[in-house]
């Protein structure tokens, strides 16, 4: 896939979220641990992720988990949950 072939990312919230992703935007993992949210994390993952610095960048924490498409590994972890979940789909 090229730059010019993505059409869009999308991001996997609980519809409890919409209203602060409304007000504040869709934060990362490191902003939103400092406002109430409902969150789609897995503990496990996430104690992971803590530990990744992007080369010549931030720790991963610090950016937004976009996904090329939703219909991923952590959709189907998490499809028990489908009726509270919704996608942002960023363009």
């Amino acid at each position: 896939m090229t730059l010019d072939e993505l059409q869009e990312l999308h991001y996997i919230t609980p519809i409890a979220n919409m209203k602060s992703i409304v007000t504040k935007g869709i934060l990362s993992h490191y902003k939103a641990e400092k406002i109430p949210h409902k969150s789609v994390a897995m503990d496990e993952i996430q104690e992971r992720r803590k530990k990744v610095v992007v080369p010549g960048g931030r720790p991963l924490h610090h950016y937004v988990n976009l996904y090329f498409h939703a219909r991923n590994p952590m959709m189907f972890k998490r499809k028990n949950s489908h009726e509270e979940l919704c996608v942002i789909r960023a363009n």
